[in-house]
């Protein structure tokens, strides 16, 4: 089976800004997938943008249709796995608009991460965030981007022991 690490940086909940993927298969890599995407509207200095995604980053992106596709795409036939459970911004950004996208019937099974981490995660109660518990782990990249994160994601899924 493959696996699809994914990270996405949204605008709101329902608009995707940028993608970061990496698809495992017997556990190697064999693709990664990174794109900005240009959204309906530009990033105002009030909208929540966590990892720093600002419209400089989206000067000639593609549009947020065309990347959303390409994702669809990518994640099509595995198993993507996340950090947050029930991540919203999978749900509404991506998943939630496959049939516009032109994916019908389209379901992908998703693993969230954060459940798993945060049992051997002892300094926090709850959720830990992704940094944290990367940190925690020794897999911590400072580096913002989907994909940086996306590749963080890899490794922590090793670190826990998580069969490929």
């Amino acid at each position: 089976m493959n696996l699809v690490f994914l990270e996405l940086e949204t605008q709101g909940q329902e608009h995707i800004i940028e993608v970061g993927a990496v698809k495992v298969r017997g556990g190697k890599t064999v693709a990664v997938y990174h794109s900005f995407a240009r959204p309906a509207r530009e990033i105002l200095p009030g909208d929540e943008v966590l990892f720093g995604v600002t419209n400089d980053h989206l000067v000639g992106a593609p549009p947020e249709a065309q990347v959303r596709k390409k994702a669809f795409e990518f994640i099509q036939g595995c198993l993507v796995v996340t950090f947050s459970p029930d991540p919203p911004d999978l749900e509404a950004a991506l998943l939630s608009k496959a049939e516009e996208s032109g994916f019908f019937d389209f379901h992908v099974e998703t693993l969230e991460l954060q459940p798993v981490a945060a049992k051997r995660y002892p300094a926090e109660r709850g959720y830990p965030s992704l940094c944290n518990v990367a940190e925690y782990f020794g897999v911590y990249d400072p580096r913002t981007d989907s994909l940086s994160r996306a590749i963080i994601l890899k490794k922590l899924y090793l670190e826990l022991g998580l069969p490929y």
